[in-house]
C-alpha cells in the first residue's frame, strides 16, 4: 500500500509538473502574440505617419507645381498680347514700342525665374520632366490606398491583442493559488 501511495504521489506530482509547464507554456505563447501583435501595431502607425508626410509634402509640391504651370501660362499669352500689340504699331509711336518691349521683357524674365522653379520643384518630386508628374499623382493615390490597408491592419490587431489579452487572464484564473510561484518560474 505504500509503495501504491508513493506511486501515486509521483504520479500526481509528474502531472501537476505538465500541468504547470503547460500552462506556463501557454501564458507565454498569449504574451508573445501580444507583444508581436503591439510591435507590428507600433510599426504600422510609424510607416503610417511617414506615409502621411510624403503625402502632406507631395500635396504641397504638386500644388506648387500646378501653379507654376498656371503662372508660366498666363505670363506666356499676356506676353503674347503685348508683342501682337507692338506689332501692330506704327513706327511713329516709339514710346509705346518702348514700354511694350519692357513690359515683354519683364514678362520673359518672370517666365525664366518660373521655368527654374518648375524645374527645382520637378527636381523635387525626382521627375525627369513634366511627363513624370502622373506617375507621382498614382503614387499618392497607392499611399491612400497603404494608409487604409494599415488602418484595416491596425483594426485587426487591436482585436488580436484583446484576444491575446483575454486568454492569458483566463489562463492566469485557471491556476491554482498554490502553482502560481511553480508557473512564474
Amino acid at each position: 500500500m505504500l509503495r501504491q501511495l508513493k506511486a501515486l504521489v509521483k504520479s500526481l506530482t509528474e502531472a501537476t509538473k505538465e500541468a504547470v509547464s503547460v500552462i506556463a507554456e501557454k501564458l507565454e505563447k498569449c504574451r508573445e502574440r501580444a507583444i508581436f501583435s503591439l510591435y507590428e501595431f507600433k510599426h504600422n502607425e510609424k510607416l503610417s505617419a511617414d506615409i502621411q508626410h510624403s503625402n502632406t509634402v507631395t500635396d504641397l509640391l504638386l500644388s506648387r507645381f500646378n501653379n507654376v504651370k498656371k503662372q508660366i501660362s498666363q505670363k506666356n499669352s499676356e506676353a503674347k498680347k503685348l508683342q501682337a500689340e507692338k506689332n501692330g504699331l506704327s513706327a511713329v509711336n516709339v514710346f509705346k514700342r518702348r514700354q511694350l518691349s519692357e513690359q515683354i521683357e519683364n514678362l520673359q524674365t518672370e517666365v525664366a525665374e518660373l521655368k527654374t522653379e518648375k524645374a527645382v520643384l520637378l527636381s523635387d518630386m525626382k521627375c525627369e520632366n513634366e511627363k513624370d508628374v502622373p506617375n507621382i499623382k498614382k503614387q499618392r493615390e497607392k499611399n491612400d490606398v497603404s494608409l487604409e490597408n494599415i488602418s484595416v491592419r491596425n483594426l485587426q490587431l487591436a482585436e488580436k491583442v484583446k484576444a491575446d489579452i483575454s486568454d492569458f487572464k483566463a489562463t492566469v484564473a485557471e491556476i491554482s493559488p498554490e502553482d502560481m510561484p511553480a508557473v512564474q518560474e
